[in-house]
């Protein structure tokens, strides 16, 4: 069973003292809408009406992840990029990211959006992962959702088992999340994870300032 993930634990170890070591991590980001929201949301009418406006449903969440080389961001998946890797991959079905899709207002059981990463497969010049949520697009509100969890999974193998489950304070009322990072071991392929739980502001939509807030809360 998962344990609670906290920023107390420090760097996790993504292997074990037996010589194996995760090859794929799943990050997963789940949430419920607040009802009152959703109610106000089923006319066409008025979907069509924000969709016009440029706006999502209030309860449309994104997961993403940033990936940093000598701290400094060169690539990132989600935020209407899912495959960030498309010129380095070598093989169709086996991409080093790889998104679950937009979740636009989180209905459903389980993990509504998702990043799984091949440790493995990620190029070497790629030295730390931050593992992000939250409400980016403009439309989307911090209070329109409920029982938000990220979860973090270990796929070695294909059987995904969970490693730890953490959730953010209901205190807080930032838009956005910085969850965790993923830090490569100098020289080996052997990775830790670290609980960041740290959140921030931007500008609904914007990705520059999505960016530089999460570079500076890593």
């Amino acid at each position: 069973m998962a344990h609670s993930l906290k920023k107390s634990d420090g760097a996790y170890p993504l292997y074990g003292d037996d010589g194996s070591y995760v090859t794929t991590l799943r990050y997963g980001l789940r949430w419920e809408p607040v009802k009152a929201e959703r109610k106000g949301l089923l006319g066409k009418g008025e979907r069509k009406l924000r969709e016009a406006q440029g706006l999502t449903d209030p309860a449309d969440w994104d997961a993403g992840a940033f990936f940093l080389t000598d701290g400094d961001p060169k690539k990132y998946i989600g935020f209407g990029n899912m495959d960030p890797f498309k010129d380095e991959d070598t093989a169709e079905e086996r991409k080093s990211a790889v998104h679950s899709g937009d979740s636009v207002r989180g209905d459903g059981d389980g993990d509504d959006e998702m990043v799984d990463l091949h440790l493995n497969d990620i190029p070497q010049r790629y030295d730390s992962i931050l593992l992000t949520g939250g409400a980016f697009k403009k439309g989307s509100e911090t209070l329109a959702v409920k029982d938000v969890k990220s979860t973090i999974y270990d796929g070695t193998g294909g059987q995904f088992t969970k490693v730890g489950e953490f959730e953010p304070s209901l205190l807080r009322v930032q838009r956005i999340i910085v969850v965790a990072r993923v830090d490569r071991e100098p020289g080996t392929g052997r990775w830790t994870l670290s609980i960041v739980d740290k959140s921030y502001d931007i500008t609904p939509g914007d990705f520059s300032s999505l960016l530089r807030g999460a570079m500076h809360r890593r």
